[in-house]
């Protein structure tokens, strides 16, 4: 249960129920949440907007894979937009 406005705009997955600041409406959001089965279901069932769940593990093979002698690596190069 996200409350208020502050995540506005940001990904969410069909998980995430946004609520306004108001105890009444944070109340049901968080009852359905733990009771309502069929809401339940569908949220399980909701596909995942930052992938299948496997980053950490992608990014570990990445990074055994660096060369850290490699001097490419310290070569920083920073791109700012035009004025």
């Amino acid at each position: 249960v996200n409350i208020g406005p502050r995540q506005s705009g940001r990904l969410a997955g069909d998980n995430v129920a946004h609520v306004d600041v108001d105890p009444h409406n944070i109340f049901r959001a968080i009852r359905r949440a733990l009771t309502d089965g069929v809401y339940r279901d569908a949220v399980r069932a909701a596909p995942n907007p930052y992938g299948e769940g496997d980053t950490g593990a992608r990014v570990t093979r990445v990074l055994r894979e660096l060369d850290l002698d490699d001097p490419r690596l310290l070569n920083k190069q920073t791109i700012l937009p035009p004025v």
